[in-house]
């Protein structure tokens, strides 16, 4: 369906009021697409939603650890030493997993 506008700054303009919607909508946190079915599936997606952490990483981690909540659990100094995740990605992982919803 087009959406007429009169020139570029409307255009802009709807645009800006769209992404606004956007970022104010309840809904932007949920994942789309792809639900995995078997556990070990389910711990590599979720892993995969940490900042800093993609679905590699989330096999090491979890390698690594076993079990999620040992990872959870864990300093930002042992995660630093493991493979691939280095001080920045370390710190954000512990910042996540410590920052209390507001």
């Amino acid at each position: 369906m087009p959406i007429y506008t009169k020139d570029k700054a409307d255009t802009a303009r709807i645009f800006i009021t769209l992404a606004e919607q956007l970022l104010n909508s309840s809904n932007h946190y949920i994942r789309q697409g792809y639900k995995p079915k078997t556990l070990q599936k389910q711990q590599l997606y979720f892993l995969s939603g940490l900042p800093l952490v993609g679905f590699q990483t989330a096999k090491v981690l979890l390698k690594q650890f076993s079990t999620i909540e040992q990872l959870i659990n864990t300093s930002t100094e042992v995660l630093k030493q493991v493979k691939g995740i280095g001080k920045g990605k370390a710190e954000a992982i512990r910042e996540f997993n410590m920052r209390k919803y507001k």
